[in-house]
């Protein structure tokens, strides 16, 4: 999450911290050897070699998250995630112009902000014939991923040393052949790096849950783990315990409801892990995530996000790559966003200076108090925020990927900031693979920080797969 909260000088209260410490190098840890994939099982999360880069700091606040030795932390994470990982996976329909609404959604009707995103197709379902459909569910991953890769930088204050709030997971093949799921997510507030912790691991297997694959996902998963404890149906029951079992966002509601459809089981983990987060024990009143989650099916990319989290695929053209935003920033000066916390008691506003001057982005108020100042209008947590309109619920994209796109790109607003889609696209254009295409744009949005910010540097983190081999 940025940096750049409500500043010293509007009317809120600032950060303090301890000493500063300069920016950790990236180390290599030891994840899944080379050539020694998982161990063979019916469904399994990811089947490829990989290569685990982290941060030490990172590293440290696993084992911290985890309990138990740094080996523990890494196994706990490699079966949660494949955070900031390397895979080789082995090479790709056409989207249509027109823009249609997306299902269940509030934003439903207009264009993205941005004229590139008239590209993208929303839909609330599968669309075309049944043997398009099956044609394009089809396809292996194997056959449709070169590469895929993430790689998390935590920021810097000037003050203080700063913890990586951000967390990201891949997995080149996700519970069949043909599937694959990557996110990016972004955690604000006091307990964000716990918030966007919780998700990062239970997400994949809320997704399972919903698409019908939880008993073997979770099987393998936990199995990889070693820990029987840590299955989906502990989210499940978090769900359903705690409260009112048939409550609309309960784990067996949503998950029948999706019935197998990426579009619709998407939101339906996205309610679940909202709901066993505000059950978990970790604090959300002013905490909270942003999610992008990309799952491809075959050639079919659906598309779920809450926040200011951005997916773009890049595609070739004759005069070179073309950005594809798949996602548009949840902002409470979007007409509809304002129309819905305003319903719900809440405030829009900007802060003011000592000169009564409006600074900074509009923020979601109390009616009768400053807080939480939530700069989004959708999130997972931020229980405050939540009780006046700020909604976990996700917009949805499909698109149909077709042999010109060459990479998808997912990142948090660290990259985002200071560097627009259409310029991620032209940085990552002449790499060989995705793991260069990561290191390429979190040094280049590291270096757009410095030069804008005094001594300030958001969290960035960036998933990216390179397409069509």
């Amino acid at each position: 999450m940025s940096c750049r909260s409500p500043s010293a000088a509007a009317a809120a209260p600032t950060a303090s911290g301890s000493t500063a410490t300069p920016p950790r190098t990236l180390s290599s840890q030891p994840g899944l050897p080379d050539g020694q994939p998982l161990p063979q099982r019916h469904v399994r999360f990811d089947d490829s070699p990989v290569k685990t880069h982290r941060y030490e700091s990172q590293e440290a606040e696993e084992v911290g998250l985890y309990g138990g030795s740094a080996a523990a932390a890494a196994a706990q994470s490699a079966c949660a995630s494949v955070a900031g990982s390397t895979g080789t996976c082995g090479s790709g329909g056409s989207s249509g112009a027109a823009l249609e609404r997306a299902a269940g959604s509030p934003l439903r009707a207009g264009p993205f902000v941005g004229g590139l995103a008239a590209e993208v197709v929303l839909r609330g379902r599968m669309g075309g014939s049944p043997s398009k459909a099956a044609a394009l569910a089809a396809v292996n991953m194997r056959d449709l991923l070169h590469s895929v890769a993430s790689l998390s930088r935590a920021g810097k204050e000037p003050t203080y040393r700063k913890t990586n709030q951000d967390n990201c997971f891949a997995y080149s093949q996700y519970c069949r052949p043909n599937q694959a799921l990557l996110a990016a997510l972004d955690g604000h507030g006091p307990h964000g790096h716990s918030v966007s912790g919780f998700v990062k691991r239970q997400m994949p297997l809320a997704v399972a849950d919903a698409l019908g694959e939880s008993r073997a996902a979770s099987a393998a998963c936990c199995a990889t783990c070693a820990d029987p404890g840590a299955s989906f149906t502990s989210v499940t029951s978090m769900c359903s315990t705690s409260g009112s079992g048939s409550a609309p966002n309960s784990a067996r509601g949503c998950c029948a409801a999706a019935n197998a459809d990426p579009a619709a089981a998407l939101p339906a983990a996205f309610a679940v892990v909202d709901e066993a987060l505000h059950k978990s024990g970790v604090d959300v009143h002013y905490s909270g995530s942003t999610a992008v989650v990309c799952m491809l099916r075959g050639r079919r990319l659906t598309t779920a996000w809450v926040g200011d989290s951005k997916a773009v695929l890049a595609r070739q053209e004759p005069r070179g790559l073309r950005a594809i935003p798949l996602t548009r920033d949840h902002k409470p000066n979007h007409p509809e966003e304002r129309a819905r916390i305003q319903a719900s008691g809440g405030r829009v506003e900007r802060l003011v200076d000592q000169r009564g001057i409006p600074v900074g982005p509009d923020r979601v108020w109390l009616s009768t108090s400053w807080v939480p100042g939530l700069a989004m209008s959708r999130a997972l947590g931020d229980g405050v925020a939540h009780s006046v309109g700020v909604s976990s619920e996700p917009e949805t994209s499909v698109v149909d990927i077709c042999a010109q796109d060459k990479f998808l790109i997912l990142a948090t607003d660290g990259v985002w900031e200071f560097i627009d889609p259409q310029g991620a696209v032209d940085i990552v254009s002449g790499c060989t693979d995705a793991e260069e295409a990561c290191r390429l744009l979190v040094d280049s949005a590291w270096s757009k920080w410095l030069q804008e910010e005094e001594g300030v540097v958001d969290d960035i983190t960036v998933v990216c797969a390179k397409l069509n081999p």
